[in-house]
């Protein structure tokens, strides 16, 4: 939009905003008069119900009384009748204490007091009266309508209503009258002021597509005031531009050429280092491959000899025990063999990315490293809630999850925890991996990311563990690799 329409906006905004404010000020004016008068005359029409409802179940009252003491019923029949044929009752009631009698006529209420009461509800007012020989013999109810009353509060609420209606329709013809006036009006005033600044924004857009070279022939606006002073400025401005144009875009042109050179370079050197810490561990691996066999070798070893043991001594064995024993055996096998495919397919050479969750990502580490965390007596505590699905470099991360776990499994070691224990959580996009291994100095915490850095003394130990770590996450995954000292221990959070 414009700023000569966006000027034009705002008036007819402002006229709007007055015209409703002050519409609504004096709607709200008149409606809270109008709810006035009807409060009054609402209250006016209760207290005469009251009055007559009080006035009638005293007189009726000392009627029944009578009538009872004299045994008279038929007389308190015709009584209730002649009460419920007026408009404004809708029943009657006369129970005793005993239940020995009972008389009603339209609604019955049962209501048991000791004084006249009267009870209201939405629909209808109760009077009640105790009766009274020589003790207390019962109850006296009436029940009186409130419909006409009602009737009266929503005819004066539709009555508001409309008139609510009629003056907002008034406002809007008002604010429609206002705004053509003004329309014409604020249109007139913006031609004047914004063709300037729409000429100048004209020849913003041909500089910003690149046209410099017409600058001369484009701005006539010889004003002085500072519109006029602003022109001129640009003018100045945009031939200093097109001379700068002209040589950033050489200098860009060499640049973007050694630019592309050394990224690729840079993306070729990162994939050495992947390839060069992927087989610094591969000494490591294999140690964790003779724990991830020990216990499968050990089961079928086991029954091997049983099955061995058996034959030697003669004794027969029943198809149930072969079926078992031969089972087992292959289930063994079968573990066997999904270890070497998890080893197999982590040393897979694999550029594409792959979705997964990051509970798969722990989970593949964990069947290359748990056996030795394990056989370590370190205790592993998992925790997962993350399903949703990424796109990742699979083998990467699972790297990633590796080279923390094994630091986490040296500090160990190097500190003598008597009880140690790692926690690994994911949580949507995140993965915490934290210890109680004592933690990281913090002399040296801003440096275990650096490539080449390590604690360990071993010749073999190349310290780009956590370097090519780092690099996988932040380069290769947008996210973040950090670390924190916990109170026993390091945290390590990896966030995609």
């Amino acid at each position: 939009m414009s700023i000569k329409y966006k000027f034009i906006l705002a008036i007819l905004s402002i006229v709007f905003l007055i015209v409703g404010l002050f519409t609504y000020n004096s709607i709200k004016e008149q409606k809270k008069i109008l709810n006035f008068e009807l409060e009054k005359r609402v209250k006016l029409m209760r207290d005469n119900l009251t009055q007559d409802a009080t006035y009638t179940i005293a007189y009726y009252k000392n009627e029944i009384e009578n009538d009872l003491a004299s045994m008279n019923l038929s007389h308190i029949q015709i009584l209730f009748t002649q009460l419920v044929e007026r408009e404004s009752i809708d029943g009657i009631s006369l129970s005793n204490n005993l239940q020995s009698v009972h008389i009603f006529e339209g609604i019955a209420s049962k209501n048991d007091v000791d004084k006249l009461s009267l009870e209201e509800t939405q629909t209808h007012i109760i009077v009640s009266s105790p009766i009274v020989l020589s003790s207390k013999w019962g109850n006296l109810s009436i029940v009186y309508s409130l419909k006409e009353l009602n009737d009266e509060i929503q005819s004066a609420h539709k009555d508001i209503q409309k008139f609510v209606g009629e003056r907002i329709k008034d406002a809007f013809f008002s604010a429609i009258l206002f705004s053509l006036f003004f329309g014409v009006l604020s249109y007139t005033l913006a031609v004047k002021i914004t063709k300037p600044i729409l000429l100048l924004t004209k020849r913003a857009d041909q500089i910003a597509n690149g046209k410099l070279e017409d600058s001369k022939n484009i701005l006539h606006i010889d004003s002085n005031d500072e519109v006029g002073l602003l022109t001129k400025s640009f003018m100045q401005m945009s031939q200093k531009l097109q001379k700068s144009y002209t040589e950033l875009k050489n200098i860009n042109s060499s640049l973007e050429n050694k630019v592309q050179k050394e990224v690729e370079k840079s993306r070729i050197q990162d994939q050495k280092l992947i390839e060069q810490s992927k087989m610094a561990l591969m000494g490591e691996l294999i140690s964790m491959i003779a724990h991830q066999w020990r216990q499968p070798l050990n089961i079928i070893s086991l029954n091997t000899v049983k099955l061995e043991t058996r034959a030697l001594l003669e004794i027969n064995i029943s198809n149930d025990e072969l079926i078992a024993i031969a089972s087992e055996i292959n289930k063994q096998s079968q573990y066997l063999s999904n270890t070497i495919d998890d080893f197999r397919y982590f040393y897979k050479p694999n550029k594409e990315r792959e979705s997964v969750t990051l509970q798969d990502v722990v989970l593949r580490s964990l069947s290359i490293i748990k056996a030795s965390i394990l056989d370590s007596g370190i205790k592993i505590i998992e925790e997962y809630d993350s399903k949703e699905k990424l796109d990742i470099y699979y083998n990467e991360m699972v790297q990633v999850v590796l080279s923390i776990l094994k630091n986490a499994q040296d500090s160990f070691e190097k500190n003598n925890i008597k009880t140690p224990y790692i926690n690994i959580t994911t949580k949507n996009r995140t993965i915490s991996i934290c210890d109680n291994g004592g933690g990281i100095s913090e002399d040296i915490k801003d440096k275990i990311f650096e490539p080449y850095f390590s604690t360990k003394k071993e010749k073999s130990v190349t310290g780009l563990g956590l370097y090519m770590s780092k690099t996988i996450v932040e380069k290769h995954h947008a996210g973040i690799l950090r670390v924190e000292n916990k109170s026993k221990g390091a945290c390590f959070i990896i966030e995609i």
